[in-house]
Protein backbone atom coordinates (compact mmCIF):
# COMPACT_ATOMS: atom_id res chain seq x y z
CA UNK A 1 0.00 0.00 0.00
CA UNK A 2 1.16 3.55 -0.78
CA UNK A 3 0.79 5.88 2.19
CA UNK A 4 1.51 9.55 2.73
CA UNK A 5 2.36 10.93 6.17
CA UNK A 6 1.46 14.55 6.93
CA UNK A 7 2.38 16.06 10.29
CA UNK A 8 2.81 19.19 12.37
CA UNK A 9 5.35 19.21 15.18
CA UNK A 10 5.98 21.91 17.75
CA UNK A 11 9.06 20.64 19.60
CA UNK A 12 9.78 17.58 17.48
CA UNK A 13 8.08 14.55 19.04
CA UNK A 14 5.31 14.32 16.44
CA UNK A 15 7.99 14.55 13.75
CA UNK A 16 9.82 11.75 15.55
CA UNK A 17 6.60 9.71 15.45
CA UNK A 18 6.17 10.32 11.71
CA UNK A 19 9.74 9.21 11.02
CA UNK A 20 9.39 6.05 13.13
CA UNK A 21 6.08 5.21 11.49
CA UNK A 22 7.55 5.66 8.02
CA UNK A 23 10.43 3.32 8.89
CA UNK A 24 8.10 0.67 10.29
CA UNK A 25 5.76 0.79 7.28
CA UNK A 26 8.67 0.47 4.86
CA UNK A 27 9.97 -2.52 6.83
CA UNK A 28 6.58 -4.19 6.35
CA UNK A 29 6.81 -3.74 2.57
CA UNK A 30 4.60 -0.68 2.16
CA UNK A 31 5.54 2.38 0.12
CA UNK A 32 5.81 5.73 1.89
CA UNK A 33 5.43 8.42 -0.76
CA UNK A 34 6.37 11.22 1.62
CA UNK A 35 6.72 12.50 5.18
CA UNK A 36 5.48 16.07 4.83
CA UNK A 37 5.31 18.99 7.20
CA UNK A 38 1.72 20.34 7.03
CA UNK A 39 3.21 23.81 6.53
CA UNK A 40 4.76 22.59 3.26
CA UNK A 41 1.97 20.29 2.15
CA UNK A 42 1.95 19.71 -1.63
CA UNK A 43 -1.47 18.96 -3.17
CA UNK A 44 0.20 16.96 -5.95
CA UNK A 45 1.18 14.34 -3.36
CA UNK A 46 -2.47 13.45 -2.79
CA UNK A 47 -2.82 11.37 -5.93
CA UNK A 48 0.34 9.37 -5.30
CA UNK A 49 -0.99 7.64 -2.20
CA UNK A 50 -3.86 5.31 -1.39
CA UNK A 51 -4.08 6.34 2.24
CA UNK A 52 -3.08 9.52 4.08
CA UNK A 53 -1.92 9.51 7.69
CA UNK A 54 -2.29 12.80 9.54
CA UNK A 55 -0.25 13.23 12.72
CA UNK A 56 -0.88 16.12 15.11
CA UNK A 57 0.15 16.99 18.64
CA UNK A 58 -2.44 17.88 21.26
CA UNK A 59 -2.45 21.39 22.71
CA UNK A 60 -5.14 22.13 25.30
CA UNK A 61 -7.25 19.10 24.32
CA UNK A 62 -7.32 20.03 20.60
CA UNK A 63 -5.11 20.09 17.50
CA UNK A 64 -2.83 23.14 17.05
CA UNK A 65 -4.32 26.22 15.41
CA UNK A 66 -1.79 26.01 12.57
CA UNK A 67 -2.76 22.40 11.84
CA UNK A 68 -6.46 23.29 11.78
CA UNK A 69 -5.83 26.25 9.48
CA UNK A 70 -3.79 24.10 7.10
CA UNK A 71 -6.48 21.39 6.92
CA UNK A 72 -9.04 24.00 5.91
CA UNK A 73 -6.86 24.75 2.88
CA UNK A 74 -6.25 21.18 1.72
CA UNK A 75 -7.83 20.58 -1.73
CA UNK A 76 -11.03 18.55 -1.82
CA UNK A 77 -10.69 14.83 -2.44
CA UNK A 78 -13.14 12.09 -3.38
CA UNK A 79 -13.33 9.45 -0.64
CA UNK A 80 -9.58 9.29 -0.11
CA UNK A 81 -8.86 7.13 2.94
CA UNK A 82 -7.23 8.75 5.96
CA UNK A 83 -5.99 7.89 9.44
CA UNK A 84 -5.56 10.39 12.30
CA UNK A 85 -2.90 9.95 14.99
CA UNK A 86 -2.86 12.37 17.94
CA UNK A 87 0.30 12.59 20.00
CA UNK A 88 -0.17 13.75 23.58
CA UNK A 89 1.51 14.20 26.91
CA UNK A 90 -1.69 13.72 28.89
CA UNK A 91 -5.28 13.70 27.59
CA UNK A 92 -5.98 14.03 23.87
CA UNK A 93 -9.45 15.50 24.44
CA UNK A 94 -11.09 16.46 21.15
CA UNK A 95 -8.00 16.21 18.95
CA UNK A 96 -9.06 13.17 16.92
CA UNK A 97 -12.75 14.14 16.84
CA UNK A 98 -11.95 17.64 15.59
CA UNK A 99 -9.40 16.42 13.02
CA UNK A 100 -11.75 13.71 11.76
CA UNK A 101 -14.47 16.34 11.26
CA UNK A 102 -12.12 18.64 9.34
CA UNK A 103 -10.90 15.86 7.07
CA UNK A 104 -14.43 14.62 6.41
CA UNK A 105 -15.39 18.12 5.31
CA UNK A 106 -12.59 17.95 2.73
CA UNK A 107 -13.92 14.67 1.31
CA UNK A 108 -11.76 12.20 3.21
CA UNK A 109 -13.04 8.89 4.50
CA UNK A 110 -11.43 8.57 7.95
CA UNK A 111 -11.08 4.86 8.66
CA UNK A 112 -9.30 5.16 11.98
CA UNK A 113 -8.10 7.38 14.82
CA UNK A 114 -5.47 6.64 17.44
CA UNK A 115 -3.55 8.48 20.14
CA UNK A 116 0.00 8.02 21.35
CA UNK A 117 1.50 9.16 24.65
CA UNK A 118 4.89 10.86 24.30
CA UNK A 119 7.05 12.99 26.62
CA UNK A 120 5.23 16.21 27.47
CA UNK A 121 6.78 19.41 26.11
CA UNK A 122 4.50 21.58 28.26
CA UNK A 123 6.69 22.70 31.15
CA UNK A 124 4.12 24.97 32.76
CA UNK A 125 3.26 22.27 35.31
CA UNK A 126 5.75 20.48 37.51
CA UNK A 127 3.79 17.27 37.00
CA UNK A 128 4.79 17.28 33.32
CA UNK A 129 8.50 17.21 34.17
CA UNK A 130 10.18 13.86 33.41
CA UNK A 131 13.68 12.60 34.10
CA UNK A 132 15.83 11.53 31.16
CA UNK A 133 15.21 7.86 32.03
CA UNK A 134 11.45 8.40 32.15
CA UNK A 135 11.54 10.21 28.82
CA UNK A 136 13.47 7.38 27.15
CA UNK A 137 11.11 4.78 28.65
CA UNK A 138 8.08 6.66 27.32
CA UNK A 139 9.59 6.85 23.83
CA UNK A 140 10.38 3.11 23.91
CA UNK A 141 6.80 2.33 24.89
CA UNK A 142 5.48 4.62 22.15
CA UNK A 143 7.64 2.85 19.57
CA UNK A 144 6.21 -0.52 20.66
CA UNK A 145 2.68 0.88 20.35
CA UNK A 146 3.48 2.17 16.86
CA UNK A 147 4.51 -1.34 15.77
CA UNK A 148 1.08 -2.65 16.79
CA UNK A 149 -0.65 0.35 15.24
CA UNK A 150 0.96 -0.24 11.83
CA UNK A 151 -1.27 -3.24 11.17
CA UNK A 152 -4.38 -1.15 11.84
CA UNK A 153 -3.18 1.75 9.71
CA UNK A 154 -2.90 -0.36 6.57
CA UNK A 155 -5.79 -2.67 7.43
CA UNK A 156 -9.41 -2.60 6.35
CA UNK A 157 -11.12 -2.66 9.75
CA UNK A 158 -12.15 0.73 11.20
CA UNK A 159 -10.74 1.75 14.59
CA UNK A 160 -11.28 4.73 16.84
CA UNK A 161 -10.13 6.41 20.05
CA UNK A 162 -12.49 9.41 19.74
CA UNK A 163 -13.89 11.05 22.84
CA UNK A 164 -17.57 11.91 23.16
CA UNK A 165 -18.55 15.13 21.42
CA UNK A 166 -20.20 16.19 24.66
CA UNK A 167 -16.64 16.75 25.89
CA UNK A 168 -16.56 19.87 23.68
CA UNK A 169 -18.84 21.78 26.05
CA UNK A 170 -15.99 21.71 28.57
CA UNK A 171 -12.95 21.63 26.31
CA UNK A 172 -13.74 24.30 23.71
CA UNK A 173 -14.32 27.26 26.10
CA UNK A 174 -11.19 26.23 27.97
CA UNK A 175 -9.35 26.02 24.65
CA UNK A 176 -10.51 29.48 23.54
CA UNK A 177 -9.34 31.16 26.75
CA UNK A 178 -5.92 29.58 26.82
CA UNK A 179 -5.27 29.91 23.09
CA UNK A 180 -5.76 33.67 23.38
CA UNK A 181 -4.17 34.17 26.79
CA UNK A 182 -1.05 32.04 26.56
CA UNK A 183 0.85 34.14 24.03
CA UNK A 184 0.13 37.28 25.99
CA UNK A 185 1.65 35.79 29.13
CA UNK A 186 5.01 34.81 27.61
CA UNK A 187 7.92 37.01 28.63
CA UNK A 188 11.63 37.33 27.96
CA UNK A 189 13.79 37.68 31.03
CA UNK A 190 17.00 39.66 31.46
CA UNK A 191 18.91 36.56 30.32
CA UNK A 192 17.77 37.22 26.72
CA UNK A 193 20.73 37.53 24.32
CA UNK A 194 18.66 39.09 21.49
CA UNK A 195 19.52 36.23 19.11
CA UNK A 196 16.09 36.28 17.44
CA UNK A 197 15.87 32.48 17.31
CA UNK A 198 12.38 32.50 18.86
CA UNK A 199 11.06 34.86 16.18
CA UNK A 200 12.62 32.78 13.41
CA UNK A 201 11.34 29.42 14.67
CA UNK A 202 7.78 30.35 15.71
CA UNK A 203 5.42 28.32 13.47
CA UNK A 204 2.60 30.83 14.06
CA UNK A 205 4.77 33.88 13.31
CA UNK A 206 3.36 35.50 16.43
CA UNK A 207 6.68 36.67 17.88
CA UNK A 208 8.30 39.95 16.87
CA UNK A 209 11.32 41.71 18.31
CA UNK A 210 10.90 45.05 20.01
CA UNK A 211 14.13 46.75 21.10
CA UNK A 212 15.82 43.39 20.58
CA UNK A 213 13.45 41.52 22.92
CA UNK A 214 10.66 39.18 21.80
CA UNK A 215 7.00 40.19 22.17
CA UNK A 216 4.16 37.68 21.69
CA UNK A 217 0.81 38.26 20.00
CA UNK A 218 -2.48 36.61 20.99
CA UNK A 219 -2.43 33.96 18.20
CA UNK A 220 0.16 31.75 19.96
CA UNK A 221 -0.74 28.05 19.66
CA UNK A 222 1.23 27.13 22.85
CA UNK A 223 3.56 24.64 21.21
CA UNK A 224 6.38 25.77 23.57
CA UNK A 225 8.94 25.58 20.76
CA UNK A 226 10.31 29.01 21.66
CA UNK A 227 10.56 28.15 25.36
CA UNK A 228 12.26 24.80 24.85
CA UNK A 229 14.59 25.93 22.06
CA UNK A 230 15.82 29.18 23.61
CA UNK A 231 19.60 28.72 24.08
CA UNK A 232 19.66 31.11 27.06
CA UNK A 233 16.54 29.73 28.78
CA UNK A 234 15.32 33.32 28.73
CA UNK A 235 11.68 32.68 27.83
CA UNK A 236 9.24 32.23 30.68
CA UNK A 237 5.71 33.11 31.69
CA UNK A 238 4.63 35.95 33.94
CA UNK A 239 3.13 35.01 37.30
CA UNK A 240 1.70 38.54 37.40
CA UNK A 241 -0.18 37.89 34.16
CA UNK A 242 -1.88 34.77 35.44
CA UNK A 243 -2.74 36.30 38.81
CA UNK A 244 -4.39 39.26 37.09
CA UNK A 245 -5.93 36.87 34.55
CA UNK A 246 -7.64 34.97 37.37
CA UNK A 247 -8.82 38.25 38.91
CA UNK A 248 -10.08 39.42 35.52
CA UNK A 249 -11.96 36.16 35.01
CA UNK A 250 -13.76 36.54 38.36
CA UNK A 251 -14.60 40.20 37.71
CA UNK A 252 -15.80 39.42 34.17
CA UNK A 253 -18.00 36.58 35.42
CA UNK A 254 -19.58 38.67 38.17
CA UNK A 255 -20.15 41.73 35.97
CA UNK A 256 -21.72 39.85 33.05
CA UNK A 257 -23.96 37.81 35.36
CA UNK A 258 -25.12 41.00 37.08
CA UNK A 259 -25.62 42.88 33.80
CA UNK A 260 -27.61 40.05 32.21
CA UNK A 261 -29.39 39.01 35.40
CA UNK A 262 -32.73 39.75 33.73
CA UNK A 263 -32.21 36.65 31.53
CA UNK A 264 -32.70 34.38 34.52
CA UNK A 265 -30.26 32.42 36.63
CA UNK A 266 -29.41 29.70 34.09
CA UNK A 267 -28.96 31.90 31.02
CA UNK A 268 -27.09 34.62 32.89
CA UNK A 269 -24.71 31.97 34.23
CA UNK A 270 -24.14 30.64 30.71
CA UNK A 271 -23.52 34.13 29.31
CA UNK A 272 -21.26 34.75 32.30
CA UNK A 273 -18.77 32.30 30.77
CA UNK A 274 -18.15 34.86 28.04
CA UNK A 275 -17.32 37.47 30.67
CA UNK A 276 -15.05 34.98 32.41
CA UNK A 277 -13.18 34.27 29.17
CA UNK A 278 -12.70 37.88 28.11
CA UNK A 279 -11.86 38.92 31.68
CA UNK A 280 -9.12 36.30 31.86
CA UNK A 281 -7.58 37.36 28.53
CA UNK A 282 -7.74 41.04 29.48
CA UNK A 283 -6.14 40.36 32.86
CA UNK A 284 -3.30 38.40 31.29
CA UNK A 285 -2.70 41.19 28.76
CA UNK A 286 -2.56 43.83 31.50
CA UNK A 287 -0.25 41.60 33.53
CA UNK A 288 2.13 41.38 30.57
CA UNK A 289 2.42 45.17 30.41
CA UNK A 290 2.91 45.47 34.16
CA UNK A 291 5.63 42.82 34.01
CA UNK A 292 7.53 44.81 31.41
CA UNK A 293 7.46 47.86 33.64
CA UNK A 294 7.98 46.67 37.19
CA UNK A 295 7.28 43.03 38.10
CA UNK A 296 10.07 40.60 37.18
CA UNK A 297 8.20 37.49 38.36
CA UNK A 298 8.73 34.42 36.15
CA UNK A 299 6.77 31.21 36.69
CA UNK A 300 9.11 28.36 35.82
CA UNK A 301 12.62 29.77 35.52
CA UNK A 302 14.21 26.74 37.21
CA UNK A 303 12.33 24.00 35.37
CA UNK A 304 14.01 21.76 32.84
CA UNK A 305 13.54 22.56 29.17
CA UNK A 306 12.95 19.77 26.67
CA UNK A 307 15.60 19.36 23.99
CA UNK A 308 14.21 20.09 20.52
CA UNK A 309 16.67 17.90 18.59
CA UNK A 310 13.78 16.27 16.69
CA UNK A 311 12.62 19.48 15.02
CA UNK A 312 13.05 19.09 11.29
CA UNK A 313 15.88 21.30 10.14
CA UNK A 314 15.48 23.40 6.98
Amino acid sequence: MKVLLVYFSGCGYTFWTAQKLATLLKAQGHTVSGVLDIEKYAPAEQERSERHIFLTPTYFFAPPALFVKALHKIPMVADKEAVVIATKGGQQGLTTVYTRSLLTSRGYKVIGTADLTLPDTFIGLKSSQLTSAQRVARLKKAEDELKALCKKIVGTEPFSCDRSRAYSFIALPFLWVFRHAFGLSFISTDACTHCGLCEKNCPMHCIHLKDGRPVWKHNCTACFRCVNACPAHAIDMSAVSWILGACGAVIGWIFVRWFFGWLGAFLSAFVGLVGLAYGCVAGVAVGQKIYRKVAQTPLFANRNRIACENIKKG
